[in-house]
């Protein structure tokens, strides 16, 4: 990945799987700021193939999950070099893709940190679970739900690295969130926020659908349909 990862403790279980203690991976270029943090988390993957030294996993269960999504003042993502579809090298199989062949994925009291500087957006959901599968680090799909300033939401999306074309869908639920400042980002989806200053206050109920697939704001601003209301 690239990151520089701090690690209290790494335990190979007898009977297959590895248990990490208090995981950080650093953001890039800052090793001393992680933009992930885990209390505790095991990988079951067989003891074959950890002697073989093959770690294809098929279960991830993580417990006290703390995880940072930046969008930068310039519009990038912090994590997008993680998530975007790899390129094809010359005499390489298109149609392969690096990650696990099928991992499921279970994380059980997470706290997600979702930072916008652009529109000086800053929230946080709490007692986040969520579920999800990874397949050859092509197709990524999950479901999670949590609370979000005093309020509940549920999400589910999808997302398919298909080099060229990448494609996402999803869905969210939110009900009875209080509005403040950190709130801001939703001036792209309700017009009458998008003035310089974020000044609503009350509560919000909403869902929301999109799809849309591309690689480029072109490709995007051809595919994305989409629908939902706010109240």
């Amino acid at each position: 990945s690239g990151r520089s990862v701090d690690l209290d403790r790494l335990t190979v279980c007898f009977g297959g799987g590895l248990d990490l203690t208090n995981l950080k991976i650093g953001a890039p270029g800052s090793p001393a700021d992680p933009w992930l943090e885990a209390a505790s988390l095991h990988l079951d993957v067989g003891v074959f193939q950890i002697l073989r030294g093959r770690y294809d996993g098929t279960a991830l269960d993580v417990d006290g999950l703390r995880l940072r999504v930046r969008r930068r003042a310039d519009g990038t993502f912090e994590l997008a070099d993680l998530v975007k579809a790899q390129g094809t090298s010359a005499g390489s199989d298109p149609q392969t893709c690096s990650g696990p062949t099928n991992l499921q994925v279970h994380v059980r009291g997470a706290e997600i940190h979702l930072i916008d500087e652009p529109t000086q957006g800053d929230v946080v959901l709490k007692d986040v679970n969520g579920d999800g599968t990874w397949e050859e680090g092509r197709t990524i799909t999950g479901t999670m739900n949590g609370m979000v300033n005093g309020g509940d939401f549920r999400f589910s999306g999808a997302l398919n690295r298909i080099p060229g074309r990448p494609s996402f869908e999803g869905q969210l639920f939110a009900d009875r969130v209080m509005l403040d400042d950190g709130m801001a980002f939703l001036r792209y989806l309700v017009p009458v926020m998008a003035g310089s200053s974020f000044r609503v206050k009350g509560d919000m109920t909403m869902e929301a659908y999109l799809r849309g697939d591309g690689e480029t704001r072109e490709m995007l601003r051809q595919t994305l349909v989409g629908n939902g209301r706010i109240m």
